[in-house]
C-alpha cells in the first residue's frame, strides 16, 4: 500500500493522516490507489492522469506497463501515457467502434488510410447515383437511392467522411522583448510561504512549462503573472502591448 501511495505522491505524513483533510484531487488519488491495490481482473480508468502531477503520472505509466498483469481499459487524452500502457486501441467514431493495434503514430496512419478508403467509396457511390438518376426517368429520389443501396450491398447511403482537423494561427509578436518580468517577487499565505525573491522574465517568443508536485504553487504563480494575485513584496512588470489570455483548471467555476 505504501509503495502505491508513495508513487502517487503521498508523503509519509499524508499516509498517516485521514482523508477528510484532503482536497478533491488527492481523494481521487486515494481512489486510484485503492483500485490498484485490490488488483481487479478488469480495471477501468477514466482520465487517470487528470489529477496527477508529472511525477505521479510517470509512476502510474511505469506501474501499469511493468506490473499490471490483468485487463486494463483506459480513457485518456495523454498520448505518451496511451503509448506506454496500451496494447490495442478502440476508436469511437460515427457511432462505430474501430479497432487498431497499439501506438498512436500507427493509429493516426491507419485512420488516414481509412479516411481515404471511405472517401473513395463515397465518391463511387455518388458516381453510381448520378448514373442511375440519369437512367431512372420518373422515379423518385428515394427509389433511386434504394436502387443504389441494393447494388452496392450496403445498409444505407454512405455519408461523406469528415476529417477532424484543428488549425491555430499564431501571429509573430510585434515586440520581441519580455512580456512579463518578475523582480525580487515573494508570495505566500499565512503560515505557508510559496515564493521568495523570484527573478525571471518571459519573452514574447517563449514557450514555458511549469512543473512540480501538487500544492507547490504552480497555479498561484500563474495568478501572480496574470495580476489576479498581488505579491507580498517585489515587482511584476507586464508589456503594455501584451494581450493576455488565461485558461484555468477551474475555468468552469
Amino acid at each position: 500500500v505504501r509503495q502505491i501511495l508513495t508513487g502517487l505522491g503521498f508523503s509519509d505524513q499524508m499516509q498517516e493522516g485521514g482523508t477528510t483533510v484532503l482536497s478533491g484531487g488527492w481523494r481521487m488519488r486515494v481512489s486510484l490507489a485503492a483500485a490498484l491495490f485490490v488488483q481487479p481482473r478488469l480495471l477501468l480508468l477514466d482520465e487517470p492522469t487528470n489529477h496527477l502531477d508529472l511525477n505521479a503520472a510517470l509512476w502510474l505509466g511505469d506501474h501499469l506497463e511493468s506490473h499490471w498483469k490483468h485487463t486494463l481499459v483506459v480513457v485518456s487524452h495523454d498520448r505518451d501515457f496511451l503509448d506506454q500502457v496500451s496494447s490495442d486501441l478502440i476508436h469511437l467514431e460515427r457511432l462505430q467502434l474501430n479497432y487498431y493495434s497499439a501506438g498512436i503514430g500507427k493509429f493516426h496512419a491507419a485512420v488516414e488510410l481509412d479516411l481515404k478508403k471511405a472517401e473513395k467509396e463515397y465518391q463511387a457511390q455518388q458516381k453510381l447515383l448520378k448514373e442511375m438518376r440519369s437512367k431512372a426517368a420518373g422515379k423518385s429520389a428515394a427509389a433511386v437511392e434504394e436502387s443504389v443501396i441494393r447494388k452496392l450491398g450496403v445498409k444505407s447511403m454512405l455519408e461523406r467522411p469528415q476529417e477532424y482537423r484543428v488549425k491555430f494561427l499564431f501571429r509573430s509578436p510585434p515586440d520581441p522583448g519580455p512580456c512579463v518580468s518578475l523582480h525580487d517577487v515573494s508570495f505566500g499565505f499565512p503560515g505557508k510561504p510559496l515564493f521568495n525573491n523570484l527573478n525571471f522574465k518571459i519573452d514574447s517568443d517563449s514557450k514555458v512549462a511549469i512543473v512540480g508536485p501538487n500544492g507547490v504553487g504552480k497555479s498561484t504563480l500563474l495568478g501572480l503573472i496574470t495580476g489576479a494575485l498581488e505579491p507580498t513584496s517585489g515587482e511584476i512588470l507586464s508589456s503594455r502591448v501584451m494581450r493576455l489570455g488565461c485558461y484555468s483548471q477551474h475555468f468552469e467555476e
